[in-house]
């Protein structure tokens, strides 16, 4: 952890340096960010993610730049099977900005300080999640793993993420954009077999992104359309640790297909610090696929400069 903090402190200071040494928008910053390696489980009551740096903004075209002092205050509050999140930016400047303020308040307008809302757990039979989304997966995440609505904190959407899960089945899904016709996809699953392999599970998913050239250079492919089949086995469950077994169909419309077979451990709370999944995975991807196509990188890496 120390070697982590001292990684993280060491980051902020090249960019302080290299950025003062710009006339380019830059900014860095320095976050508490231990406190993400909590599982949803573990974050009971209160907590409080915080971050202090500083932030180069371009005023015009014409290269004038103001420095702010940034900080970020990212409040958590939990009340029984009901969490909500904010976000808090401060950006503040000893001479008033070009909107005759100190305090840059665009950033504190209520849309802005909303992040999320969440009721219940992933593990449980009903999970919701509005507002921010940044670690959106649907099965055993060979389609959507770790997709991210967050293409930066200025330009934050409010998403949806729900599971339902009953015992001999139910339904997950996700919306990128409450709204809007941007992503959206579900996975219905069933338990069709009771006694010893109650556990096995079928699901069927659907993805599409019904806009996938809003503001891009770069299309992330001619369809962004993606159905798949899995199947899963729990083949050991107990409080220390999950053993699953599974495996995935999966085929980009009018593109490549691809599947996958592995084996999964997921540890709740190792070293009693942080949850740990490890996979074991073997691919088998024809031309034109891409496994996890809807990650943390799809809005990110082809939006437009």
């Amino acid at each position: 952890m120390a070697l982590a903090k001292g990684v993280y402190t060491l980051f902020t200071i090249i960019l302080l340096v290299v950025g003062l040494n710009n006339s380019r928008p830059a900014s860095a910053q320095l976050w508490n960010a231990n406190s993400d390696f909590l599982t949803d489980r573990d974050r009971a009551g209160s907590r409080l993610l915080t971050g202090l740096g500083w932030t180069r903004i371009s005023v015009n075209d014409k290269g004038s730049v103001i420095n702010y002092a940034t900080i970020s205050l990212y409040p958590e509050f939990t009340m029984g099977k009901l969490q909500a999140g904010l976000a808090i930016d401060l950006l503040v400047n000893k001479e008033d900005d070009p909107g005759g303020n100190r305090i840059k308040r665009a950033d504190l307008k209520a849309g802005h300080l909303f992040r999320y809302v969440r009721y219940g757990d992933l593990s449980e039979p009903l999970y919701l999640h509005a507002g921010a989304l940044d670690r959106v997966f649907l099965g055993n995440g060979f389609i959507v793993s770790r997709y991210s609505n967050e293409i930066a904190d200025q330009k934050r959407r409010t998403g949806l993420w729900f599971r339902v899960d009953g015992v001999q089945g139910g339904i997950e899904g996700f919306l990128s954009n409450i709204g809007t016709r941007e992503i959206y996809g579900a996975r219905a699953f069933i338990r069709p077999v009771r006694g010893r392999l109650s556990k096995l599970t079928f699901g069927v998913t659907i993805v599409i992104d019904d806009d996938p050239s809003r503001g891009r250079t770069v299309l992330p492919s001619l369809s962004a359309e993606v159905v798949g089949a899995d199947i899963s086995y729990s083949i050991e469950e107990n409080p220390v640790f999950s053993l699953i077994g599974y495996g995935d169909l999966a085929k980009l419309i009018d593109s490549g297909r691809g599947g996958a077979l592995g084996i999964r451990l997921e540890i709740p709370k190792f070293l009693g610090l942080f949850s740990l999944t490890a996979r074991l995975e073997q691919h088998f991807l024809g031309a034109g696929f891409v496994p996890a196509f809807f990650d943390e990188t799809y809005e990110v890496t082809s939006i437009q400069a």
